[in-house]
């Protein structure tokens, strides 16, 4: 059955969270037999609206576009990829649907990838993701794997992809269909060794998702695009033949990026694609977490229960080498302590890697880089675990948020300032907005500070009306110059953007070196204040600190909620959290929530410079182990 409203018929449409409402409307449908007088009824939430996928030149480069336009409005996608929640679907309540979802859409996401690999969820998933906003990109569950394509196995395949197509395609939220995860990429990329026969596997490709696949999902819902694959060209791996030489292009389609060996917190190390559905980096979930499925004995990132944990060749390792590039490692003499220390460290490390990955691309939105550009996606790998160990999530299974998650908050701001510093040593500051209105009156605000002291050393402010839409470049100014006297290894800068010199619309912050460099820089005593209960579930905790604090983060052990920012530099001596209880959590008292509060800031997790004594271990230093183990490796 096709809905059509009548002309004259005034109908909400259902947008994108961050683009206007989700109107959604009931549906109901009787049928009535006059013979025996039995009346059936079905009533279904529907929403109304359009959506292309649009692949279109793009003006001063070669290839093709590869966006999403609702309601006719082109949107920038930015979100994640969705997993399944539990190895025990049964464990997967509608409480914590409502926790995860609600919390994607705290963080400014518009869209999920449910990855092929998983499942087709349940019901309540697609009807949240309704109702907050979330658009899904679907995938049908085929992935990195190869098929058989007999016809016991085809025939099994019709009627799932039948079945789900049906059930799915009532949501509003549902914006695309994709074959599956990543097999284009194999095949063409030859991850399993089909390379000799590769033309059978070809076919068998094409038999499974052109020839079975699709036909059934254009036949059952025509209101939809289709992509064959995931990396894929798009209608350039169509014309060849649906498997293109290269489907990670960065001039056509999506594309999957992971990189562990370079430096993740350099935005040139990333690609300049046309639309990122996946990238990613590892952190381990808090020691908080971990607790709950573990004991003191394995209590050491290279004990036998971190190895089981670890499901990534070598990321344990890599974890450390990625950290150490840019701070030292915990030397603290305390093991258990030094083990939670590592832990957040790896949460530091994956926070500002997939931050600086992702505005690098949600900058390239309007612009091309060596004609490469104009991207259109960020969709970083993965929202949420399935058990407690080391994973790219954002949220640890539990819905405790990890660091990434409060960045994404940030860098998925609908107004993002971005401030950046390029090959030549000139600092650039854009802001990105996401509003479909223009902003007047807004301030840029580029302050320099030392290590060692609170007050500003410069300040550059710079007035401006931001464009709907669009991204868009404030200063461009050598960085010597910013720091107007100053060494690199003394300061860093921070950037606020600000209503009317008043409201704090988005802030952020470069470095200049890795902070085994920095000069001035010393521990500081980050205290909770006060703790005010303003309303049943929602609590002002005041901070204080008496010197410039990096990366502090604040824990309500036991209680289930999230701050209203967490991970941050602290530059001023006081500042006000916002803790919000989730609103299935039992209910604390302000003096209970100050009892659960720990915070730990960079500058904690070493030993005094009294006491320079490394951390002992039974076969040395971390760092002296991690060179070990990476020679090993060579």
């Amino acid at each position: 059955m096709h809905l059509a409203p009548r002309p004259s018929t005034l109908i909400d449409r259902w947008w994108p969270n961050g683009y206007g409402s989700q109107t959604l409307y009931d549906l109901e449908v009787q049928f009535y037999d006059l013979r025996s007088q039995i009346t059936s009824t079905a009533t279904k939430r529907i929403g109304f609206r359009t959506v292309e996928l649009v692949q279109e030149p793009v003006q001063g480069s070669v290839g093709l576009s590869y966006y999403f336009r609702v309601n006719d409005l082109p949107i920038f996608m930015k979100g994640s990829n969705w997993i399944p929640a539990d190895a025990f679907q049964e464990r997967v309540t509608p409480q914590r649907l409502t926790v995860l979802l609600q919390s994607a859409q705290l963080a400014h996401m518009n869209m999920f990838r449910v990855w092929g690999g998983g499942i087709y969820e349940q019901e309540r998933f697609y009807e949240l993701a309704d109702e907050l906003g979330i658009a899904i990109w679907q995938d049908m569950m085929f992935g990195c794997a190869l098929y058989p394509v007999d016809q016991g196995f085809l025939g099994s395949v019709q009627s799932e992809i039948s079945y789900q197509i049906d059930r799915l395609k009532s949501h509003p939220s549902v914006l695309t269909w994709s074959g599956n995860n990543e097999n284009e990429a194999a095949l063409a990329e030859d991850w399993y060794q089909t390379k000799a026969s590769f033309e059978q596997y070809a076919d068998d490709y094409r038999t499974l998702y052109i020839g079975t696949v699709m036909p059934i999902v254009q036949k059952q819902d025509a209101t939809r695009p289709f992509v064959s694959s995931s990396p894929t060209n798009g209608v350039e791996s169509q014309t060849e033949n649906w498997i293109a030489k290269d489907p990670q292009s960065p001039l056509y389609g999506d594309v999957h990026h992971y990189d562990y060996f370079a430096d993740g917190w350099d935005w040139q190390t990333y690609p300049t694609p046309r639309f990122a559905s996946e990238y990613g980096f590892q952190s381990w979930p808090s020691f908080e977490t971990i607790q709950q499925v573990s004991s003191p004995s394995d209590w050491s990132i290279f004990s036998a229960f971190s190895s089981q944990r670890q499901h990534h060749d070598d990321g344990n390792i890599q974890q450390l080498m990625m950290v150490a590039r840019h701070m030292n490692l915990p030397t603290n003499q305390n093991d258990t302590v030094n083990y939670a220390n590592i832990l957040y460290v790896s949460q530091i490390n994956q926070a500002v890697a997939i931050k600086t990955e992702t505005e690098h691309y949600r900058r390239l939105r309007d612009n091309l880089l060596n004609g490469q550009g104009h991207c259109m996606g960020a969709l970083y790998w993965q929202l949420n675990d399935i058990w407690q160990a080391p994973t790219w999530a954002s949220i640890e299974y539990g819905e405790k948020w990890k660091m990434l998650h409060y960045y994404a908050i940030k860098f998925n701001s609908p107004l993002l300032v971005s401030p950046f510093e390029d090959s030549a040593g000139v600092l650039r500051v854009m802001t990105v907005s996401d509003s479909t209105v223009n902003v007047t009156s807004l301030l840029l605000n580029v302050t320099v500070y030392k290590w060692n002291s609170m007050t500003p050393a410069n300040v550059i402010s710079v007035p401006f009306d931001q464009l709907a839409l669009n991204s868009t470049t404030l200063l461009t100014r050598p960085t010597a110059q910013v720091l107007n006297g100053l060494r690199r290894e003394e300061a860093f800068i921070v950037a606020t953007v600000t209503n009317d010199g008043e409201y704090l619309v988005s802030d952020n912050w470069v470095l200049l070196s890795p902070f085994q460099e920095a000069i001035g820089i010393e521990k500081p005593t980050v205290q909770v204040t006060s703790v005010l209960e303003i309303h049943v579930h929602l609590f002002h905790i005041g901070l204080s600190t008496d010197r410039i604090a990096p990366f502090v983060w604040v824990e309500a052990i036991g209680v289930r909620g999230f701050f209203s920012d967490n991970g941050f530099f602290m530059v001023k001596p006081n500042m006000t959290l916002v803790f919000t209880q989730w609103y299935d959590a039992t209910t604390v008292t302000a003096d209970e929530l100050r009892a659960s509060l720990r915070v730990t800031s960079l500058m904690d997790i070493y030993e005094q410079p009294s006491d320079r004594t490394r951390h002992h271990h039974p076969h040395g230093s971390l760092e002296s182990i991690l060179l070990q183990k990476a020679k090993g490796k060579q």
